[in-house]
């Protein structure tokens, strides 16, 4: 079981969202013919269970259709807005792909279409990550956000590369993003990357950010 995200809540419940795979089948199948039973909001019919055969095909059905791009994975709603993340890799001729299934599959997808796909289906926002610089703190890859920014309407969030308040400056003024994210930033320090949670002072960078404006 591959589990993507965990979280933990106020009140000590962890969550947990995970990949769907086979090796989950029949746990799953045997909630779900359990909930089917009850008389509840969701979309099942009264009293029918799924044999193993059906839900095997289902999920194989949707585990390529995500793969080949024409079905999301997962999906999340930040401020109304459904949120599409687009991972990518450059692979050994330096052309950008979309991976998916966290980052494990290669789709064969250009990010530029894959991105303009999602905003078509209704994404108000995308999430976009390369995987190459992510946790490097290189700097972003401002050729790919460029290319993303300038082929959407929709708001771009950058994340992968950032080391520096520089970093997150170039993303929005030269990549065209409507914000750029940090992790590794705000958590390793100096050559020795030794470890100092931190973040950048508010006023220096709202300085940076007019300045270049």
């Amino acid at each position: 079981m591959k589990i993507i995200k965990s979280f933990t809540t106020k009140n000590n419940h962890q969550i947990d969202i995970i990949e769907p795979s086979m090796e989950l089948l029949d746990e799953v199948l045997s909630f779900v013919n359990v909930i089917a039973k009850e008389d509840t909001f969701l979309s099942f019919h009264p009293g029918k269970e799924i044999t193993r055969e059906e839900e095997e095909a289902w999920l194989k059905n949707n585990l390529e259709r995500i793969q080949n791009g024409s079905q999301l994975l997962y999906w999340a709603i930040y401020d109304g807005k459904i949120v599409g993340s687009v991972d990518v890799k450059k692979n050994m001729l330096g052309r950008y792909e979309v991976w998916v299934r966290g980052g494990t599959v290669n789709a064969h997808l250009n990010p530029v279409e894959y991105a303009q796909k999602l905003e078509d289906a209704g994404a108000g926002e995308l999430f976009l990550n390369s995987i190459d610089r992510d946790g490097t703190m290189m700097g972003y890859d401002l050729a790919l956000i460029r290319s993303v920014t300038r082929a959407v309407r929709i708001p771009v969030v950058a994340i992968g590369g950032a080391g520096s308040v520089d970093d997150l400056v170039a993303a929005v003024h030269e990549g065209g993003a409507s914000a750029a994210g940090a992790g590794a930033m705000f958590v390793f320090h100096g050559k020795h990357r030794a470890v100092l949670i931190t973040y950048p002072d508010r006023d220096l960078l709202n300085q940076k950010l007019h300045s270049c404006s």
